[in-house]
């Protein structure tokens, strides 16, 4: 998924100012991806340069919110009819072929195997204990979804799952690296003793 739908589909739900989009964003699929206000005011000048959304006037005796960004946020966008149909090609797009993991932890392991067994468990460790912190906080905020328990949250709670199970998935793996690495250790240590 690309901000730029993303950014369409909250259009298409109400138009809305660019401070408020990232809001919006961010309660729904904030635990599992994280978008910058930056980002957000580039994906609108580009959908409105493709004519996929367009600027709107403001409702009489609203007043637009103030973000951080001041005057940009005072622009209400809505989508075109053209956006419309970019969103709804893309929400029947057939979904694509899992991607590659590409984690950095991966390829310093590769490298620690021959230079530093010891130093890769240590890594391994330090990664297991960041996920099971990032674990705890996502089970807390998904106990606090469930007292919430309305049809509006739906989107955040299944954002929290993909980003809970992710994490219990990553953390398996570590926890199949570091045996594999006490392994690599205790058979290095058998083999010294043996020289």
């Amino acid at each position: 998924m690309s901000v730029r739908h993303a950014v369409l589909g909250l259009l298409a739900e109400e138009p809305d100012h660019g401070y408020r989009l990232k809001q919006r964003f961010d309660e729904r699929v904030g635990a599992v991806w994280g978008l910058n206000l930056g980002q957000v005011y580039q994906t609108l000048a580009l959908l409105e340069a493709k004519q996929l959304i367009r600027r709107c006037d403001e409702p009489t005796g609203k007043t637009p919110p103030r973000g951080p960004v001041g005057a940009r946020d005072t622009i209400r966008y809505e989508l075109t009819h053209t956006g419309e149909a970019v969103l709804s090609k893309w929400l029947r797009r057939t979904p694509s072929a899992p991607k590659p993991m590409r984690d950095e932890l991966l390829v310093r392991l590769l490298f620690l195997a021959d230079r530093d067994p010891e130093e890769a468990i240590a890594r391994i460790e330090s990664q297991e204990s960041l996920y099971k912190g990032y674990l705890a906080a996502l089970r807390s905020r998904e106990r606090n979804m469930e007292a919430a328990d309305d049809d509006e949250t739906l989107g955040a709670v299944i954002g929290l799952d993909a980003a809970r199970l992710h994490a219990e998935a990553h953390v398996k793996w570590l926890e199949n690296c570091r045996l594999r690495f006490e392994q690599l250790c205790e058979a290095r240590r058998r083999d010294d003793g043996k020289a």
